[in-house]
């Protein structure tokens, strides 16, 4: 084994002690009921519902800390959590898990490999390649932007508008952003996906979850924009903040109404770092993986 494989077990083998440990701490504990095994048994409900709590804390956290809303929207918080049942737990794990497994077999095998065996295999980064060309360049702009503005326009609809009304109108709301939107996705997640598609399985994760939540704040952030400019908004956040803890801080003009979903939001997270510490440690295979 060469020096430089060497170091990648000894950082491989303390990641996973850490990892271990922090199970030990933030793991939640239930009466004979081991989390760890009820995600390894179902990897599909599991993914399904980190995907939804990491979506709805991320718009949560954009309207109640960045926006500084009065009140929470709950139907622009609806449309994110449908987007995160429909097209994250739903049809991009089906593709990511089922479909790209069959049409890119050297993506998963090169995750195995050392940094210096990854650069020698072509076709393992070519099909790292494609499945990140698929993905943003076929997935991103023609699925997962179209249903997620037909839950936006669906949330926000009039009474009496009918179905075909609302796909139209959506339709008609994207094209009029596509390429704005499609190129903030593009200079995000390219170079995210770059990295997450080379990671161990075991890595690949938490890395996922985290990219997708620092996305969907700035889509949320994007969606709120007419609400308050998001430049200003975050010039003056930094200035309107009481310290409740040194590493907690909530804004002075948060009312009741928006420190409740606030606080939901920040526990949601937590709960959700518990779960991804588990899913590291018992579930270190592609079917729990989504975006």
């Amino acid at each position: 084994m060469s020096a430089i494989g060497g170091v990648q077990v000894a950082m491989q083998g303390a990641m996973h002690k850490a990892i271990d440990r922090a199970i030990e701490g933030t793991l939640p504990r239930f009466p004979s009921v081991n989390v760890g095994q009820v995600l390894q048994r179902h990897p599909f409900a599991s993914q399904l519902v980190m995907s939804v709590a990491n979506l709805v804390s991320a718009d949560l956290l954009v309207q109640t800390c960045i926006e500084r809303r009065d009140r929470v929207d709950w139907k622009r918080t609806s449309s994110f959590a449908s987007l995160a049942v429909v097209y994250s737990g739903g049809i991009q794990y089906f593709m990511c898990v089922k479909v790209f497994k069959n049409l890119f077999p050297e993506a998963t095998k090169i995750t195995q490999q050392s940094f210096s065996q990854m650069l020698r295999n072509t076709k393992g980064l070519s099909d790292t390649a494609k499945q990140v060309a698929v993905k943003n360049f076929f997935l991103s702009p023609f699925v997962y932007f179209p249903t997620f503005y037909f839950f936006k326009e669906l949330a926000h609809q009039k009474e009496g508008t009918t179905f075909s009304q609302t796909a139209r109108t959506a339709i008609s709301k994207y094209r009029e952003e596509m390429v704005a939107q499609n190129k903030a996705l593009l200079k995000f997640w390219i170079p995210a996906d770059c990295v997450i598609f080379l990671l161990p399985l075991w890595l690949r994760l938490p890395m996922i979850h985290a990219s997708s939540f620092v996305w969907t704040s700035i889509l949320s952030a994007r969606s709120g924009a007419k609400h308050k400019p998001l430049a200003s908004t975050l010039r003056s956040t930094s200035e309107d903040v009481c310290v409740l803890h040194p590493k907690l801080r909530i804004q002075k003009s948060m009312t009741p109404k928006t420190v409740i979903p606030w606080t939901t939001a920040t526990s949601t997270a937590a709960l959700e770092a518990a779960f991804l510490a588990a899913q590291c440690r018992f579930l270190r295979t592609p079917e729990v993986m989504t975006f």
